[in-house]
């Protein structure tokens, strides 16, 4: 008899109004608690050519970047201000341009987004010296859109969703959801296209550079659902950009112009959170 009232007490749970409301899917989110600090591996390889003054320059490189990624406040809109760091930990360039001097070594940055991945905001972190050219153009960069946007709402295996913002658009879908408790994974396939737009000046050298271009990008994401956090971005970016450098000389200004195209492939993976290292889903 108790087995029988047990399948009636379950059946009138799920035909009850509160049984047929309860929402379906999943809720994707990146979710970080105060403080926490996530390790990351970016490998990079990018190749294309540069024409400046009427000369075409082959572009070959690869590098693997250190990155840091630090909470450290949070808005009661749910919006998390992240301090994060970047530094070359290897880079073979051909030509020299990327990983000489201080091209490597870059100011660590304070970005706001929210749950949904929207970047809402980009500055040089407190305690950063006053920025230099090469500096702001790294933080302006930064600003361009870049992670994979979440749905707005629970969404199930095969669902898609898009974002718009500007001239920046972008496609996903849910794969799969894959692995128990903390290795659950949710796999998401992405597409987007957006402006890329860059302009900086040096009184002291009497330079200013204006950029323009856009970039599209292919990809899929992991994402740690108990914890909210990218595990792995891997994909591939096509970049176009032109860009007019204007120098002050003695003899008056002179414009300099000069074109790019790039091909990336990108693969950031999660080392660790909090210290502890983090084991492949």
């Amino acid at each position: 008899m108790s087995s029988v009232v047990a399948a009636l007490a379950v059946l009138a749970a799920a035909l009850s109004p509160a049984g047929a409301a309860a929402p379906s899917g999943i809720e994707l989110e990146y979710r970080r608690p105060l403080g926490q600090v996530a390790e990351y591996r970016l490998f990079i390889n990018a190749n294309g050519e540069q024409t400046a003054l009427e000369e075409r320059r082959p572009v070959r490189l690869s590098a693997e970047l250190a990155l840091t990624e630090e909470v450290i406040a949070q808005g009661k809109d749910g919006a998390l201000w992240l301090r994060v760091g970047a530094r070359a930990v290897e880079v073979k360039d051909p030509s020299g341009t990327f990983g000489t001097g201080k091209r490597g070594d870059w100011p660590e940055v304070r970005v706001r987004m929210t749950r949904r991945g929207e970047v809402l905001d980009v500055s040089l972190a407190t305690g950063e010296d006053r920025p230099g050219m090469a500096e702001r153009s790294f933080v302006s960069l930064m600003a361009q859109p870049a992670p994979v946007i979440l749905p707005p709402g629970r969404v199930a295996v095969g669902d898609e969703w898009e974002w718009e913002s500007g001239e920046a658009r972008q496609r996903s879908r849910l794969v799969e959801v894959s692995g128990e408790g903390a290795k659950r994974v949710a796999r998401i396939a992405s597409e987007s296209q957006s402006p890329l737009e860059l302009a900086e000046a040096s009184d002291a050298l009497g330079l200013m550079t204006q950029m323009s271009g856009d970039v599209s990008q292919r990809s899929e994401v992991e994402l740690l659902l108990a914890h909210g956090l990218v595990a792995r971005h891997k994909g591939h970016m096509d970049i176009r950009t032109k860009s007019e450098v204007t120098l002050d000389l003695p003899e008056g200004q002179r414009t300099f112009e000069m074109q790019s195209i790039l091909k990336i492939d990108f693969d950031l993976r999660l080392a660790r959170i909090d210290g502890q290292p983090v084991e492949r889903p």
